[in-house]
């Protein structure tokens, strides 16, 4: 587990340099990634959903990119966008498109539903942080 958090922590990295991110905000970009991908993990191996795992991970993910952005005074996708890296579908498109390719309708069914729950609960985690009250992020953050 402590492996795929640096990992995931080194791709966000990578990820921020290549987006043109502030020079210093990649460390803070590469640590929203490895704080979501920990809820994932953890997640993940209590209940073995995905989709919940994703979801949990968009949340936090989120709620920290909204912190940050209120102390650090960055609009919000210099860490969320890089954070969210980690579990964003990107296999599971690919896998649908070669199914279809492949005229394997079963297997490019299965992967295409299991993308579109990863998407649709990464929209939904977002706008339900996004949702809550601004005071709230700017309380927490002035303390």
């Amino acid at each position: 587990m402590i492996y795929k958090i640096i990992m995931a922590f080194f791709a966000t990295l990578a990820f921020a340099f290549l987006f043109n991110s502030p020079k210093k905000e990649l460390f803070l970009c590469g640590f929203t990634g490895a704080f979501g991908w920990f809820f994932f993990e953890l997640v993940n191996m209590i209940t073995m959903d995905a989709a919940l795992s994703a979801f949990v991970h968009t949340i936090a993910v989120t709620a920290l990119s909204r912190l940050l952005s209120f102390k650090r005074k960055n609009p919000i996708t210099v860490y969320l966008i890089s954070g969210i890296l980690p579990i964003v579908p990107g296999s599971g498109i690919y896998y649908t498109a070669y199914h279809v390719l492949i005229n394997e309708s079963s297997l490019a069914y299965s992967y295409g539903l299991e993308t579109l729950k990863t998407a649709g609960v990464i929209s939904l985690g977002i706008m339900a942080v996004l949702s809550l009250p601004v005071q709230m992020f700017r309380w927490i953050s002035d303390r």
